[in-house]
């Protein structure tokens, strides 16, 4: 082995110290988008000594540190340092935008826990995830210095390696320089690495294939490195062809999938210099090798499998070129011979390991080896002629009635029918209560879970292709999937939130509609024809399942009965049930602009009782354009059961209000006038909050009251939703809810989009927004239609249940959704002028100024709503210096200054000082600014 460790040994102990010699460093390149830097790191001793010293200043008593940065110079040089002060540096995964950002903290603090990290040191990027609230935080200023002395050489340290976490949160582990020697000595009769070669890796290094094979055993060897960020990867996949081609790279590692995504981008030049690609970290499949192999020209020989366990450093085995066994009709690929110095058996199926560098137990000193000093890999595998093969996950098998299947192997079916979605879906292993045994749940991200046709389709193509009859399979929302920090697919925090959602949707169920028979079936028999007797459609356990469900429903069934008869005879008992307890009632809620279209009277409704013949009640709800509306159903549905508290409360209500309709109404008014002059939050399905957000100044609709405490994790101006947006989400909001939506159009402007609507009556004619007298003639027409309208829908119309009919018309919300950015330059400079605020208007709007405020260590206080004098109360005016009205209406009779940042019905300034002075381009837009400007100023400051 070729190695640039240097190995001393003591005379009289003969005790091995193993350490980095700084100038036998090899360069380091490091490639992104549009550059590259290729870091002499044998030359900078003096940088390395001079960060140490500051790290020892900074953590004068802690020894295990955590670096949260990108790929890049910093970090490895602070990797360096942490060493070089005598401290244990773990390198911990950056955030990424694929990430659950509720997933990513708990994570991290569970690091922190797991591995007593007692320090972090991070890029300043990412001071808005407040990491300084779990341990002792340094955010690095981009300096870097030299020392008068410098770092020569680091012996004998130790470094925190993270174990994989597929099935769960990732533990600490601790290695000493001399176990990765070893495994260095051991690895490195297989892979051969001599200086002559160079590594090529976009492999995170907070991940053992990353650090072991692509960072710390190149150092060790003196070999050359080339590192792509996986950031830049992601966006940017053929870099890593390019890099390969342009640096003479030799040596590649990658996961299966990064294989199968590299053989569909072009190549750029010939890689001629390539003699290993080693795939690792996930089950490895043949023919996503064979397509790599084809596409780049690669012998399949030059194509090794590793068999990696992070307890053991890194690999176990691995093997030279794609071989395969066929075990019970299965083949599986070869993971090839053990390495030197790595033991193995297999009982029960499962992988143990061993070996004279692997750990004997985690940081939190809980042994995990058994009696023999193995480890349990968690691992289904075999040995078949010297051999090592991976079946899979031993957590990733689904029994089902006592028959075993292999959720990998179900993943693989999944890929077949839907390989335009593959990465995107999921099979897990779902305990059923009703049955005692286990479902197969199918999990596929889509952007429209909506597409019923689409769904009945690979519903049918998934029944003919899986080997069991009953399963559950489900459209989830983009990003409803867990990933790892290596991509992978997280079963168990998916499960686990997937049965969070589950729990949500059957309280949403309880808390007022009428349970729904056939969403109980079709959760088991997606493939199976409704109007086929059940005799000649259902397999045993299928008949089970349904028997269970009838049963619950205090019905007999029989096999001449189909699916639709049992949802039938269902429904009916159900309605028996409930009869004598509850009323059923139509439930109207309108979303209507009813400063413009008019309210509904207690005449009207009873009109609509009348004609239908069944009780209803009315209540009016301000919320956002349809488009908006879409993602918070979205995000109330599938994301808000990971995050929920009271903060959700305003908001969880109003879109209640939305899913507990039986009919809907909405106008064009509210949908394409005020939707297309607001700016509108929408919810960060990873929790995460916007800066940008902070900006956004409200009325007083109940929709936006603590919003300033919610994750809103963009926002949209109206201008960027197409009419197109519009109309789509309208017909997606009825599609998700299974409700009919009342369209009632007034506006010339929107008569093109709005000629099928339901309601036509093109009385008004303005540019954007109606300020004139409002016109409410023709109203009788309007109720007319709407009685038809639910007429027509009656018998397929959800029923709410209630104990009594509310008959009282509530209108107690905002007319129409009023919110957009402010200004932040105009802000900054109202705060600078003055020193104390009343705010006329919500906490939840604008929520920069009472951050800002509280910064600046500057007095201010809430006002909602005027006195009946139409000012504030003396002791207020006395106290304060100026009013900024942020969302509550009227002209306020005071002798301070006044800035409505929010129109409130008067003049946008008043009573300001001669030495304010009010840029005409600011006032000219009402302080206004597109949240694009916000976001790109944000950006620059």
């Amino acid at each position: 082995m070729n190695s640039e460790v240097t190995l001393l040994y003591d005379d009289e102990k003969q005790a091995g110290n193993i350490k980095i010699i700084v100038k036998n460093i090899p360069d380091i390149t490091i490639v992104d988008e549009n550059k590259s830097e290729t870091v002499n790191f044998s030359e900078c001793g003096k940088q390395i000594r001079w960060l140490s010293t500051k790290i020892s200043q900074d953590f004068p008593n802690e020894k295990y540190i955590g670096l949260i940065f990108k790929t890049s110079r910093e970090l490895i040089l602070h990797w360096l340092a942490v060493l070089d002060a005598g401290k244990e540096p773990l390198i911990i995964q950056y955030p990424t935008k694929k990430q659950s950002l509720i997933y990513w903290h708990n994570s991290i603090s569970h690091t922190i826990s797991s591995a007593n990290i007692q320090g972090v040191i991070c890029e300043e990027v990412i001071r808005s995830l407040e990491i300084e609230k779990r341990v002792k935080t340094i955010f690095f200023d981009g300096r870097i210095l030299e020392a008068d002395t410098s770092c020569d050489e680091i012996i004998n340290g130790a470094f925190i390696q993270l174990s994989s976490g597929t099935t769960g949160m990732r533990k600490g582990m601790r290695f000493t320089f001399q176990q990765l020697y070893q495994y260095i000595q051991s690895y490195n009769h297989i892979m051969e690495m001599k200086k002559s070669d160079c590594i090529v890796s976009w492999l995170p290094l907070y991940h053992d294939m990353g650090f072991i094979a692509c960072f710390s055993m190149p150092i060790f060897l003196g070999i050359k490195l080339v590192l792509i960020d996986p950031i830049v990867w992601v966006s940017n996949r053929s870099i890593l062809f390019k890099t390969i081609a342009h640096y003479g790279g030799t040596l590649c590692f990658m996961p299966n999938f990064g294989f199968e995504v590299m053989a569909k981008e072009p190549i750029a030049a010939p890689m001629t210099t390539m003699r290993r690609w080693v795939s690792g970290g996930e089950p490895v499949k043949k023919e996503t090798m064979v397509r790599f192999s084809q596409h780049t020209n690669t012998k399949l020989e030059s194509i090794s499998v590793v068999y990696g366990f992070a307890e053991t450093i890194m690999a176990i085995s691995q093997s030279n070129g794609i071989k395969t066994y066929v075990k019970e009709g299965r083949e599986v690929t070869s993971c090839g011979r053990i390495i030197p110095g790595t033991l193995v058996k297999i009982i029960g199926n499962e992988v143990y390991a061993k070996s004279g560098y692997s750990i004997h137990a985690y940081l939190d000193q809980i042994p995990i080896v058994d009696s023999e000093g193995y480890i349990p890999t968690g691992d289904i595998g075999f040995i078949e002629g010297n051999e090592l093969f991976i079946e899979g996950r031993k957590h990733d098998v689904m029994i089902q009635a006592g028959q075993k299947f292999m959720l990998n192997e179900m993943d693989t079916i999944l890929a077949h029918v839907v390989p335009e979605w593959e990465g995107r879906g999921v099979c897990l292993a779902k305990d059923d209560a009703r049955t005692g045994t286990q479902t197969l749940l199918i999990l596929l991200e889509r952007e429209d879970i909506t597409d019923t046709r689409q769904y009945k389709e690979l519903a049918n193509r998934l029944s003919h292709a899986l080997p069991m009859g009953n399963f559950e399979f489900y459209f989830v929302p983009e990003e409803f999937v867990t990933k790892t920090s290596s991509g992978k697919i997280n079963r168990k925090k998916t499960l686990e939130d997937y049965i969070k959602y589950q729990n949500w949707q059957e309280r949403d169920r309880k808390n007022g509609m009428i349970a729904d028979i056939k969403y109980e079936i079709m959760r088991y028999f997606h493939g199976s024809s409704f109007d086929t007797p059940i005799s000649n459609t259902l397999d045993s356990l299928g008949i089970i399942i349904l028997n269970s469900i009838a049963q619950e429903q205090h019905i007999s069934i029989s096999g001449d009965m189909s699916l639709q008869d049992v949802i039938r005879a269902c429904s009916e008992k159900n309605k028996e049930n409930n009869g004598n307890i509850k009323k059923e009632v139509i439930s109207i809620v309108s979303i209507m602009d009813y400063s413009v279209v008019g309210k509904f009277t207690p005449q009207d409704m009873e009109r609509i009782e009348r004609e239908v013949g069944m009780p209803v009640e009315f209540e009016h709800v301000c919320m956002p354009p349809a488009p908006i509306i879409y993602q918070d159903l979205i995000f109330y549905d599938y994301f808000m059961c990971r995050d929920f508290d009271e903060r959700y409360s305003y908001y969880l209500n109003c879109v209640q209000k939305i899913k507990e309709a039986s009919v809907l109404l909405l106008d064009d008014h509210g949908e394409f006038a005020v939707g297309g002059a607001g700016a509108f939050p929408v919810m960060s399905k990873k929790f995460s909050r916007n800066p940008l957000s902070d900006y956004v100044v409200y009325r007083w609709q109940k929709y936006s009251r603590n919003h300033q405490l919610l994750p809103v994790g963009n926002v949209v101006h109206g201008l960027s939703l197409s009419a197109e947006m519009h109309l789509k989400a309208i017909q997606q909001i009825s599609s998700h809810l299974g409700v009919p939506i009342f369209r009632a159009a007034v506006c010339q402007n929107y008569r093109h989009l709005t000629s099928d609507w339901e309601y036509k009556d093109y009385k008004y004619s303005f540019q954007i927004i109606h300020d004139k007298v409002p016109n409410y003639s023709n109203h009788e027409q309007l109720v007319t239609s709407l009685c038809e309208f639910i007429k027509k829908h009656k018998d397929h119309l959800k029923r709410k249940t209630v104990s009594s009919v509310n008959r009282i018309l509530d209108y107690s919300d905002l007319w129409h959704f009023c919110s957009y950015c402010v200004n932040p330059i105009f802000l900054d400079q109202v705060i600078d002028s003055f020193q104390s605020f009343i705010i006329h208007g919500l906490p939840g709007s604008l929520y920069y100024l009472q951050k800002k405020l509280g910064e600046k260590g500057k007095k201010y206080c809430f006002v909602p709503a005027l006195n009946p004098n139409g000012g504030f109360d003396p002791g207020l005016e006395t106290s304060y210096e100026c009013v900024l009205q942020t969302g509550s209406w009227g002209a306020p009779n005071t002798r301070l200054p006044v800035i409505s940042l929010m129109a409130a019905g008067g003049p946008l300034v008043a009573n300001l000082p001669a030495n304010f002075i009010v840029d005409p381009n600011v006032l000219g837009n009402s302080f206004i600014a597109m949240p694009e400007a916000i976001a790109a100023y944000l950006k620059r400051s």
